[in-house]
């Protein structure tokens, strides 16, 4: 998110330097159906919204719309603490979705807008950094996540 936020500022000359709790509360518990990109234009449009250096609830929501809300609560960290990294918001998201469907990864990809191959390939990176490996960013699954990737098969 902070990311986002950075980039979107400089490319638009804005002084935007972060988000308030209640807003990075509001991204956090939407359901992101665009993923990644979808967040990234959210925080965009926010960013050309903005006035201040924070950006606030009715920066992302001045369209009028309500933001879907994610089906239950996201999956605490190993600290306790919801998903922060889009990394970690991804996953959430695509674990959730497969216990949703009870596993059914056809119908998870379906839900998800993304290729049955994509998801395998997720589902894979996740186990192999449960597993102690990272991945090309280096990114490490915290020790106690309360989801896990074990046991399934890519």
């Amino acid at each position: 998110m902070a990311h986002f936020v950075r980039i979107s500022a400089e490319r638009n000359q804005k002084g935007v330097t972060g988000v308030s709790p209640e807003t990075e509360q509001l991204l956090l518990h939407r359901f992101w159906k665009g993923n990644v990109r979808e967040l990234e234009n959210v925080i965009e449009r926010a960013v050309l919204l903005s006035n201040g250096p924070l950006l606030k609830p009715e920066h992302i929501t001045s369209d009028g719309g309500e933001l879907p809300q994610r089906l239950g609560s996201p999956v605490p960290n190993s600290d306790g603490a919801a998903p922060v990294s889009i990394w970690e918001m991804e996953r959430d998201l695509i674990l959730r979705t497969l216990e949703r469907v009870k596993g059914n990864r056809t119908h998870a990809a379906k839900l998800l807008e993304i290729s049955i191959r994509t998801l395998r390939n997720k589902l894979r990176e996740y186990r192999q950094i449960e597993g102690g490996t990272a991945n090309s960013t280096g990114q490490r699954l915290p020790s106690d996540t309360g989801v896990s990737v074990k046991g399934l098969s890519c």
